[in-house]
């Protein structure tokens, strides 16, 4: 008998790409799986495509590219991205990562009249993809002027609270009125 070893063909996964975008909507993220000897795509096979530590498969195609369109649902800031091949018995694993910017959501906000409390309706943006305003908070700055140039104080920051249906983009911020007499 022969003993035969069958040695598995190194990758390479590049071309790693993502778009920065705002919390709550997609993103694209997609990268392309080389044969690591002869540079060739790999056709056919599953990437993982990460978004902050979570996987999105998606299936190489002739061109060895594969993409996904992951909901952000992290709070602003900078974002980590990847793409990584789990390999299989003829080629090894490999995985590639990267930075997104994500953005605070456009919002808008409309004051509640209530007289011992200081509060906001917040609204999302209608960008086609509304989402959970959980992870919003609003700043109140206080001034003795009606023009707010010069703010006295600040309350804040006062988490959003989902006015009851997750995912519709609307929220209220509220909080009890400071004591004014200092004002």
């Amino acid at each position: 008998t022969t003993d035969v070893e069958i040695t598995r063909r190194p990758t390479i996964v590049d071309q790693l790409q993502a778009a920065d975008t705002q919390y709550s909507d997609p993103t694209t993220i997609s990268a392309r799986l080389r044969d690591g000897t002869d540079s060739s795509p790999i056709a056919g096979v599953e990437l993982s495509l990460e978004l902050d530590g979570v996987g999105t498969p998606g299936l190489t195609g002739a061109d060895g590219v594969a993409g996904a369109q992951p909901i952000v649902e992290a709070p602003a800031g900078a974002l980590t991205v990847g793409a990584s091949f789990a390999g299989n018995e003829l080629y090894e694993p490999e995985a590639v990562s990267g930075e997104i910017t994500v953005t605070s959501e456009d919002a808008a906000l409309s004051w509640n009249a209530e007289p011992d409390a200081l509060s906001v309706a917040v609204t999302e943006a209608d960008d086609g993809t509304l989402g959970d305003l959980g992870q919003a908070a609003v700043t109140f700055s206080l001034a003795q002027r009606a023009d707010c140039a010069e703010p006295v104080s600040t309350v804040g920051p006062v988490p959003v609270v989902d006015d009851g249906t997750p995912g519709d983009g609307a929220g209220t911020a509220s909080t009890p009125s400071p004591d004014r007499a200092g004002v």
